[in-house]
């Protein structure tokens, strides 16, 4: 009696078959300049998907409850992975638990969410951003000068580290006195309010650091937030902020190798779909220093990261907006 094929050594392997689907890429809104770098990136890695479709979409306004309908939107069988930046990292929660018990691999995106059983993330290494905050107002202002903070208090993990990381650098910077810290809960208008009334206090405060980009998010280009001789530095050089480094009003932002994020979010994704042996959890990108000098070379490599493959169409993906706040 002869063995089975599947037993017999002699017999040729017994091939898997290719996994069938599709990654979605989920972003915070259509006009975020953040989104159409992780898209592109993510249309641009096809090619190592083994016939794994790849699905950016986004909403049109940011929002979690946009985001969780978008969700629900794009939910099938043939959801294999989901790459998600969160509007509102505790708002989704729920939502992504839901999707990962119905076999569906999630990576977030620069936001990690709180969940008891972390999802795979790529981000940036915020403490390392922290410390660059640190170096750069040193550098701005030529090691010697009174500055104050804007934060907003740690209400965030990620931003809990960026704020370890500024505190754990400042120090090494005796020239450098942070005079007051301010807690702006995160909101731009409340951010600039409050730098209006501290500089009208102390009109000789020669440097602010944000942690994030909240005095400066909505404000017009050509309108001034500081006086003239005070200078901002702070996270997201995205390209509406190009022109604050360019006049020097803000001349140096910390950001983060936003391509290389999204790269290393769909090879995890791929990894844990295929079952592949990876001991790679989390990838969390250096900070990217943003200056006067390195400008042009930064908008070239920004445009770089934007570029998508050829035919490829982020636009065609989108899905109806569902409301949201």
């Amino acid at each position: 009696m002869s063995l089975s094929g599947a037993c017999n050594p002699d017999s040729p392997p017994v091939m898997q078959e290719p996994k069938t689907g599709f990654i979605a890429v989920v972003g915070l809104s259509e006009d975020d300049p953040v989104w159409n770098v992780l898209a592109a990136t993510a249309l641009r890695q096809r090619e190592t998907l083994e016939g794994i479709e790849v699905k950016p979409a986004a909403p049109r306004r940011r929002s979690a409850s946009a985001q969780i309908q978008l969700l629900k939107d794009l939910y099938s069988r043939r959801m294999l992975g989901l790459c998600i930046e969160p509007a509102d990292p505790e708002e989704l929660v729920a939502p992504l638990e839901e999707l990962r018990s119905k076999g569906v691999v999630v990576v977030t995106l620069l936001r990690p969410v709180p969940a008891k059983l972390p999802f795979f993330h790529s981000g940036a290494d915020e403490l390392a951003v922290g410390r660059a905050l640190a170096d750069a107002i040193d550098q701005v202002l030529d090691g010697k000068g009174i500055i104050a903070v804007v934060d907003d208090e740690g209400r965030h993990d990620q931003r809990t580290n960026r704020y370890l990381g500024f505190h754990g650098r400042i120090g090494a910077y005796p020239g450098i006195r942070v005079l007051r810290e301010l807690d702006c809960n995160g909101i731009p208008q409340v951010a600039r309010r409050i730098m209006s009334e501290y500089m009208q206090r102390y009109p000789r405060l020669e440097g602010w650091v944000a942690t994030h980009d909240w005095p400066i998010r909505g404000l017009p280009s050509k309108e001034r937030l500081l006086p003239e001789g005070c200078r901002l530095v702070t996270f997201g050089p995205i390209p509406e902020y190009w022109p604050r480094i360019a006049d020097g009003s803000c001349p140096t932002m910390v950001g983060v190798n936003y391509s290389l994020v999204a790269e290393y979010a769909i090879r995890m994704c791929r990894a844990a779909i295929k079952g592949e042996p990876s001991s790679m959890g989390t990838y969390l990108s250096p900070p990217i220093v943003v200056t006067q000098e390195n400008l042009n070379e930064f908008k070239a490599t920004w445009m770089r990261w934007a570029e998508r493959p050829p035919g490829a169409s982020i636009g065609a993906t989108r899905l109806p907006d569902h409301g949201g706040p």
